[in-house]
């Protein structure tokens, strides 16, 4: 591939993740978080999640944020942060501020570090995986438009999807 590789930049995305570098530790409103209509996953026992993140006094573990001209826009955490919002709406003010991780991010550079944490790091329904690949498409298709993504000759992009994804094109 001339110069871009898809699978080499999730595996640097998946390694920086890991390792959390180049991302700023801030605390803030909840509802200052914008939180997208990019993240279409299933989201269930947020009730529980509440409980749990009460009994703690805190969230344990930071939210993920991008931030996208100048707005905050959740990456990771959106259990989290709907767990946060019952408990404020229950009258658990103290829960509003919330520990959070930020960098600065396109929007392009946003959705993919949306999808990248929900392909690696959550257990998927049958229709969690066909909105992935549906996103996965159409982030290719971005990439593609902006002669940043050269796939190579016959490769289709179902098989670069189906690449990241794990599965079989047919699949796909």
């Amino acid at each position: 591939m001339a110069g871009f590789n898809i699978m080499d930049i999730l595996n640097n995305k998946t390694t920086a993740a890991a390792e959390a570098e180049d991302f700023a530790p801030i605390r803030l409103n909840y509802k200052e978080i914008i939180v997208t209509k990019h993240n279409k996953y299933s989201m269930d026992e947020l009730q529980e999640l509440a409980t749990g993140i009460h009994m703690a006094g805190e969230l344990q573990q930071p939210l993920v944020l991008g931030r996208v001209n100048g707005e905050y826009w959740l990456v990771s955490g959106h259990r989290r942060i709907s767990a946060i919002d019952i408990l404020v709406q229950e009258g658990e003010e103290e829960f509003a501020e919330v520990p959070c991780r930020y960098k600065d991010m396109t929007e392009l550079e946003f959705r993919m570090e949306l999808l990248i944490g929900n392909t690696f790091n959550r257990k998927q329904t049958d229709y969690d995986r066909m909105i992935e690949a549906q996103e996965w498409k159409a982030v290719i298709e971005q990439l593609k438009a902006e002669g940043s993504f050269k796939p190579e000759k016959g490769t289709r992009t179902r098989d670069y999807i189906a690449q990241i994804m794990g599965v079989s094109a047919g699949t796909i």
